[in-house]
């Protein structure tokens, strides 16, 4: 059995159709009006029939602007729009610099947000759960350290990566807290 074929259209379809339609036939009429005028002799009255052919021929340039504008307009739209909003789907790729330069500089505050940042973007990196876990242990904020495996532990999908960052946690709080007769 056959499939059916549909051939709705709707209103607005059927309008540009409509306009594009009645365009070509001004335009139609437009250049012949012209073509006449520019062929004829040179002793008749031919400037009504020019000033018709004009303004026929703008009047079919306004019957399908809206569509022609929208052409033109929407790849230059398109590039600013990148330009100024960019697509924030997509993440950003994981970069560690920021982060271990903050860390370098013992500006901890700024590396943990940073690990933080990796983090909401990337939660599968362990890396950035570990370091961070150490930064905040290095910068005397054990809560922080706390709050960051409590992320992970929720946040990573394999059991040994989370065992994983419950041993960094540990040796992390070892090597802050440690003993000092050890």
């Amino acid at each position: 059995m056959p499939k059916r074929v549909s051939y709705s259209m709707s209103i607005r379809q059927i309008i540009v159709l409509l306009r594009w339609t009645g365009a070509v036939w001004v335009e139609f009429l437009a250049l012949k009006l012209l073509i006449t005028a520019a062929h004829a002799s040179p002793y008749a009255d031919v400037r009504w029939q020019a000033i018709k052919g004009l303004a026929l021929l703008l009047f079919g340039g306004a019957l399908v602007g809206p569509e022609i504008i929208t052409l033109v307009s929407s790849p230059v739209h398109s590039f600013i729009n990148g330009l100024l909003f960019p697509n924030d789907s997509d993440p950003p790729p994981v970069d560690y610099t920021l982060a271990r330069f903050y860390r370098r500089k013992s500006r901890f505050e700024d590396s943990i947000e940073a690990y933080l940042k990796i983090i909401s973007y990337h939660p599968q990196e362990f890396a950035a759960y570990a370091e961070g876990i150490e930064t905040a242990f290095q910068s005397g904020m054990p809560e922080t350290a706390l709050k960051i495996r409590r992320l992970g532990a929720r946040k990573l999908r394999s059991r040994d990566e989370r065992r994983n960052l419950e041993q960094a946690f540990e040796i992390a709080s070892r090597a802050v807290y440690r003993d000092p007769e050890d």
